[in-house]
């Protein structure tokens, strides 16, 4: 089990004008450390890392998750987890909701993480 905290952020999530063919960056520094170090944890000391994140819009596409169907953008995203290694998914997000669904390849070729949007509350 791990505790992250962002220290600081540059960049975008997604820009205001965003559309198929946009491509742009932001990052996070953070800081990562074990919530129950011991002997057998692969984290022992905190570290602190620099992560960024290159996202590209590559489509209009109808999406459907439990919260609903939706016309999202699909865009492709590659993070750099600043220790030599990144992940890559595909994300979809929606005008005026925000993401709603996400998958990321976790890097050994047979996991995926992938999250949905159950319920969508938009702010009045």
């Amino acid at each position: 089990q791990f505790r992250v905290v962002t220290r600081n952020s540059s960049g975008d999530m997604l820009p205001a004008d965003v559309r198929v063919g946009s491509e742009w960056r932001n990052g996070f520094d953070i800081r990562m450390e074990a919530t129950t170090p011991g002997p057998d944890s692969p984290l022992r000391e905190p570290i602190d890392l620099t992560v960024s994140i290159t996202r590209r819009a590559v489509a209009a596409e109808r999406v459907r998750v439990p919260a609903g169907e939706y016309d999202a953008l699909k865009i492709l995203a590659t993070t750099d987890l600043g220790m030599g290694s990144s992940i890559r998914g595909t994300e979809w997000w929606v005008e005026g909701v925000g993401m709603v669904k996400s998958t990321y390849d976790l890097g050994s070729g047979s996991e995926t993480a992938i999250t949905e949007a159950t319920s969508v509350t938009v702010p009045r």
